[in-house]
């Protein structure tokens, strides 16, 4: 789980994957105008439209990647990690689709926990592609 923020803040003191500017619709995929339209009423979003109402395709917001080019480290869903959050609750970080931008859950340092069993369209895992070695 310390390895996924780390990675995510690009191993620097940063509030998000891409530094400390706010969020916007071109960074990453948070709950906006399309999300309103979906869930009518949801909390207030801001004026800004990423074009998803829900989960986008990996590597729609490329002005939203780490210093080493990692994406959708905030915002999309809010990823499952191989740490525990406590007893019999796994943890994930992130914030996703229907996070809003006014908490602070939009951010690597956003944690929550779940059981192993917890299922949520806001939440997603990170796949890894092997290499020619494995």
């Amino acid at each position: 789980a310390e390895e996924w923020e780390y990675a995510a803040k690009g191993g620097e003191s940063r509030i998000y994957p891409w530094g400390n500017d706010p969020p916007t619709d071109r960074r990453a995929n948070f709950a906006d105008l399309q999300f309103k339209k979906k869930y009518p009423r949801a909390f207030d979003v801001p004026g800004q439209d990423d074009g998803w109402i829900e989960s986008a395709p990996v590597g729609t917001f490329p002005a939203g990647a780490t210093k080493h080019g990692l994406l959708d480290m905030v915002g999309n869903v809010i990823e499952w990690t191989s740490g525990e959050y406590q007893p019999g609750q796994m943890e994930a970080r992130g914030g996703g689709w229907a996070t809003d931008t006014v908490s602070r859950r939009l951010r690597p340092s956003y944690r929550t926990g779940r059981a192993p069993s917890f299922w949520h369209a806001t939440f997603g895992f990170r796949c890894r592609l092997a290499g020619p070695d494995g």
